[in-house]
């Protein structure tokens, strides 16, 4: 059993970030102890948490990502109309004029 801050080394990533993880339950996990106890993550889970990470390289070069663990494939854009994203950002307060 490894814990997050190992999970967290081996992925290259931050604690935080498996915390999220295994809050949002993307990657399975085990708590141990009373109240917030202590968690720790099987090699199998993480292992399987890995797998649902790959993106899959198509002969034109798009890159297209795996499914995800609701078994679904994310939607690619083939074209992305830089002045309409821009003009959303805008609208949102995302970008400023």
């Amino acid at each position: 059993m490894l814990t997050v801050k190992e999970v967290a080394n081996r992925l290259g990533v931050s604690p935080g970030l498996i915390y999220a993880l295994v809050r949002c339950r993307r990657i399975r996990s085990e708590r141990f102890g009373t109240g917030r106890g202590t968690i720790r993550i099987s090699e199998e889970a993480l292992e399987e948490f890995r797998q649902t990470c790959v993106a899959e390289v198509e002969e034109a070069g798009a890159v297209v990502a795996a499914p995800g663990p609701s078994g679904k494939t994310p939607a690619v854009f083939s074209n992305l109309d830089s002045s309409r994203l821009l003009a959303a950002w805008k609208e949102q307060g995302v970008v400023r004029s």
